[in-house]
């Protein structure tokens, strides 16, 4: 029985976008960035909707690529126009829409999702790894409360090599591919990648959640970041402000914290070792060590969350790196 606060769940919805993408200029733009090998899915569902290349719902669909229309607003969309409040200003019209269930009954998408044993196995899979993790309840101490749905979706489909964060009727909802492996090998099955998905539901809820915690608490962040982090410049490049740079080195320190409290110090350290050799976050052990005893301090009345720490938390940084150099 799941005691996770996180629904595993299939939208098909959300399965009809990711199948029109494969007949689309998407697979070739994904591939230049990232070549990586396919979910077998994928190749049988391009070759099932080879014969439908040119239905409106795809051509249209095209057409918000070539805008530049991001896939996070195409998923918010799909799953937006058919609530009883309608789309508002995200990019799908009610002609798109009607398109899409076109192209969804021409191609039998609904019979051939059902004949594929992977999403069945993908769904019980992800739904074993995450059915104890009570997310909420780990981020409390940091960010206090929250009450928003969390809701996580497997996708066998488009996009391949990242993640989908969007807002939907107040939930949080998360798309993530399996974990791509070494040069054409397919992906990493779910279930024999638990980190993984731990990795994404911390980096994508959890981002999202500190972010809206941090935008409550502005005047404070403001002042903390008159004090520079103590990171390497290539990372600081990668993000526009003081405020995305804390909040990509606190889901990183806390992904390493429930690694290790979760899957074992081995864990942890294999993800350590990642994120420095593929970010440069040569700071993040040190980053760990100041957000753990944060949690021992808090537990004395020092703290009551992260906005008592932030004040403190470029100089305890710094303490932390000069402790690990020694």
């Amino acid at each position: 029985m799941s005691t996770s606060d996180i629904q595993v769940t299939l939208d098909d919805r959300a399965r009809l976008l990711a199948s029109a993408l494969t007949v689309t200029t998407y697979p070739a733009i994904e591939r230049q960035r990232s070549p990586h090998g396919l979910h077998p899915h994928i190749r049988s569902t391009r070759r099932h909707l080879h014969p439908f290349a040119g239905h409106a719902a795809v051509q249209t669909l095209q057409t918000l690529l070539d805008a530049d229309v991001p896939l996070e607003d195409l998923f918010a969309s799909v799953l937006a126009v058919h609530e009883p409040a309608g789309n508002g200003s995200l990019p799908l019209t009610a002609e798109f829409v009607e398109q899409l269930e076109a192209f969804r009954q021409a191609a039998s998408l609904d019979a051939w999702w059902a004949e594929e044993p992977e999403w069945a196995l993908a769904l019980s899979d992800c739904a074993e790894v995450l059915q104890t993790m009570q997310l909420r309840n780990f981020l409390a101490p940091y960010i206090g409360e929250s009450n928003r749905p969390l809701v996580f979706m497997p996708n066998l489909l488009y996009p391949t090599d990242h993640d989908i964060l969007f807002e939907h009727d107040r939930a949080l909802v998360l798309i993530v591919p399996p974990r791509t492996a070494w040069g054409e090998s397919p992906p990493w099955p779910y279930g024999d990648d638990p980190a993984h998905l731990i990795r994404a539901v911390l980096l994508g809820f959890g981002a999202q959640l500190v972010r809206e915690y941090l935008s409550d608490h502005a005047p404070v962040v403001a002042a903390a970041a008159t004090r520079p982090l103590p990171v390497s410049d290539a990372f600081a490049s990668g993000y526009a402000s003081w405020e995305e740079q804390f909040i990509a080195l606190f889901c990183a320190a806390v992904v390493a914290i429930y690694l290790e409290d979760t899957l074992g110090a081995k864990e942890a350290s294999g993800y350590l070792l990642m994120e420095r050799r593929l970010r440069g976050l040569d700071v993040l052990p040190s980053a760990v060590s100041v957000f753990r005893r944060f949690r021992s301090e808090q537990a004395v009345g020092r703290y009551a969350g992260l906005a008592d720490l932030l004040p403190v938390f470029p100089a305890q940084l710094k303490l932390a790196n000069r402790i690990r150099a020694l």
